[in-house]
């Protein structure tokens, strides 16, 4: 019986890692042991682990999702997760990064109380991952930019500060904000730019895509 299980486990575990590139190796070469120097302060900490997000919310970005990443760290200091956005590639409105990464670090430990793990992620968590990060006791939450438009944290909602939730997980915003906000505003630029290049004709549109500019082009239209 033991065998059968750690087979399902295995399985399960190879599946979740499939979600995401592979994590991180330190100066030694162990994936998922990545820590920053140990005698760095708090705020370097979270400058490291938040970089590393930002690798996560490139990837995204690579596959035409919006461009959010998260990693969890245990009380040693190691990666253990990583999420990406993933929406549209796994046609699952629930796969936000925050959420890939929750999944993947319960099948790591084989448990659904993710107590004294720390996640970073690039945007101020929305309201379904607030849910779930509560719902899984993390200890501590560390995100980039924040969110006037949906953001859980404090930006439109103050879910996480909510006295009647029966968990406190400690918040902290702002973490490379500049370089997380940065990195969504550059998306959404070129997705309008993309989107208005539909107009164009096909030459155009071509152009467009390989970062050329098309003043003057005609629309498809009047072609």
């Amino acid at each position: 019986m033991t065998d059968k299980n750690d087979s399902i486990i295995n399985t399960k575990l190879q599946d979740a890692v499939l979600y995401e590139a592979p994590l991180p190796e330190n100066s030694s070469g162990s994936a998922g042991l990545i820590t920053p120097p140990a005698d760095a302060a708090q705020e370097e900490r979270d400058v490291f682990y938040m970089r590393l997000a930002m690798a996560q919310a490139r990837l995204a970005a690579s596959m035409s999702e919006i461009p959010v990443g998260a990693v969890i760290v245990d009380p040693s200091g190691a990666v253990i997760a990583q999420g990406c956005n993933r929406t549209l590639t796994n046609h699952d409105p629930s796969a936000h990064a925050e959420m890939l990464a929750l999944r993947q670090a319960g099948i790591l430990q084989a448990r659904y109380r993710l107590t004294d793990l720390t996640l970073y992620v690039t945007l101020e968590p929305c309201i379904m991952c607030v849910g779930a990060l509560i719902h899984a006791r993390v200890k501590r939450v560390v995100f980039g930019a924040y969110d006037p438009k949906t953001g859980a944290c404090g930006s439109m909602f103050a879910l996480m500060g909510d006295k009647r939730h029966n968990h406190r997980i400690e918040v902290k915003g702002g973490v490379l904000y500049p370089e997380c906000a940065a990195m969504l505003q550059r998306f959404f630029k070129e997705r309008r730019k993309l989107l208005k290049a539909k107009k164009l004709s096909p030459s155009a549109l071509s152009a467009v895509k390989q970062g050329h500019p098309v003043k003057g082009a005609r629309r498809s239209e009047d072609a």
